[in-house]
């Protein structure tokens, strides 16, 4: 997840905050996520259903991440970009707030 997150810092952060927000996973170079409803027919009927977004990197390593814990990674994201005096904090953070809203459990 972590790998996911630095290469998300360094691309587009508010296309892909905005995309998690709205239940449309990402993918970069390495690494990439996706929701459930994001996988092909395939993999659903291969992939037992989860609540979360898988993650996987170029290196075949997939895990299952709660909702919860990659909010927590966004904000931590959030964080650093804040002490590097990022110019669209108020746009990203209105972004994270929609994404706990739609899918954490700890409101």
């Amino acid at each position: 997840m972590a790998a996911l997150i630095n290469e998300a810092a360094n691309a587009d952060i508010i296309e892909f905050v905005e995309n998690l927000a709205n239940g449309v996973g990402s993918g970069f170079n390495y690494s990439n996520c996706s929701f459930w409803d994001d996988l092909y027919e395939y993999d659903q009927a291969n992939t037992p259903k989860f609540d979360g977004l898988w993650v996987s990197n170029e290196g075949g390593e997939e895990v299952i991440v709660s909702f919860d814990d990659v909010f927590y990674y966004l904000e931590t994201l959030y964080s650093r970009l804040a002490n590097e005096k990022y110019g669209k904090l108020s746009e990203l953070r209105q972004l994270l707030d929609s994404f706990r809203t739609n899918y954490c459990m700890k409101k």
